[in-house]
């Protein structure tokens, strides 16, 4: 499959400063700098679910790292690079990707660098996956869940195009507390559409 769009670069500008952010392919060499990015049990429970377990550490990362380099591998992981700095900042996937339905689903975004959240970086990195999902991988709809209490990433994600569809009442527990999980999507009509837009 054509690989080249992994290695170009999107432009967030933001402060009057240009950032540029580009995702390219995890690898064993950048596990050490996802674990130190996960600082609890909550914090990995929210992230990453029931696919890792506490303490995150090197064997988890390798096992996930193997499956996504399989012949047909059904998830692609990435690494959130600043290239004007040289510098990692956050991780994503590209998950359960289907090729006979052409559907996939986001999973695990992190902006892991402290110091670069709330830039509105979140919103260029989706983008940039989602290029990667309609226009490289020929998808026809992607889907991402995010828990309701976190209005900063719903922002982020329908300002990115998608809609919510959904919510599973009471989902994960957390403590002696239930929390909703939100179903959000977008299809590869409306994404191309918005890329219309913003060229006009």
């Amino acid at each position: 499959k054509n690989s080249s769009f992994f290695l170009t670069p999107l432009c967030c500008v933001f402060a009057g400063n240009v950032l540029m952010v580009k995702l390219l392919p995890f690898s064993h060499n950048d596990i050490e700098n996802l674990i130190s990015w996960v600082p609890s049990s909550e914090f990995l429970s929210q992230w990453a679910g029931s696919v890792f377990c506490w303490p995150l550490d090197r064997l988890q990362l390798e096992k996930h790292i193997l499956k996504a380099k399989q012949q047909h591998p059904n998830h692609l992981l990435f690494n959130i690079m600043d290239e004007s700095a040289q510098e990692t900042i956050g991780y994503i996937e590209l998950a359960r990707i289907d090729h006979t339905n052409k559907n996939a689903t986001i999973e695990r975004v992190l902006i892991g660098s402290t110091q670069m959240r709330n830039r509105g970086i979140g919103k260029q990195v989706v983008e940039a996956i989602l290029t990667i999902g309609f226009q490289n991988l020929n998808l026809h709809r992607i889907d991402l869940h995010v828990f309701d209490f976190n209005k900063q990433a719903i922002t982020c994600y329908e300002g990115a195009g998608f809609k919510r569809e959904g919510e599973l009442r009471d989902f994960r527990r957390f403590g002696d507390k239930y929390v909703t999980l939100c179903i959000m999507s977008i299809l590869s009509e409306e994404w191309h559409t918005r890329q219309r837009l913003v060229q006009i």
